[in-house]
């Protein structure tokens, strides 16, 4: 099915696809460079690599619930509205470079190692964790990570400097 689905999503023939893959489980998912409306992954786990390089979402893309054991690369993608949250967790991810056009929403994620390098729009990050802070983390600017003990901590809104 990924196969048939990277090699024709978004091709004129199929129009812009609607995607359902809740509760999936996904194992070394390819879905780069392709277009896709509205898309669901809720509760869906992945397992390996899980590639959105440059993929376009024209609708509300739904990571909720969704767990990333491996690196989820979604470098460069672009996202009408991308929502990640509730229990989503990520073990490696990477937004460098993703554009969000109405606003990225992470409430209540967590993640091992992320990199939100030259993001493009607006995400909100209130209330995410980081689980070893010593990982490699990357958080946009007006960001910050409080501990939370030891390991861990908490993706809070950084103060903004008053001059």
């Amino acid at each position: 099915m990924q196969t048939h689905l990277s090699d024709h999503a978004g091709s004129e023939a199929w129009g812009i696809l609607e995607l359902d893959l809740s509760r999936a489980t996904l194992i070394d998912f390819f879905f780069p460079r392709c277009t896709v409306g509205h898309a669901s992954f809720t509760e869906a786990s992945f397992l390996g690599l899980a590639n959105f390089h440059s993929t376009t979402f024209t609708s509300q893309a739904g990571f909720v619930d969704t767990s990333f054991h491996g690196y989820a690369n979604f470098g460069e993608a672009t996202f009408s509205h991308g929502l990640f949250g509730g229990s989503a967790s990520f073990e490696v991810a990477s937004f460098a470079r993703a554009s969000f056009l109405e606003g990225g929403n992470f409430h209540r994620t967590s993640f091992r190692s992320v990199e939100f390098d030259d993001v493009n729009g607006t995400i909100d990050l209130e209330g995410a964790t980081v689980v070893d802070r010593a990982g490699p983390v990357t958080l946009p600017p007006g960001w910050r990570i409080d501990p939370t003990d030891a390991a861990a901590g908490r993706i809070v809104a950084a103060p903004t400097p008053s001059f």
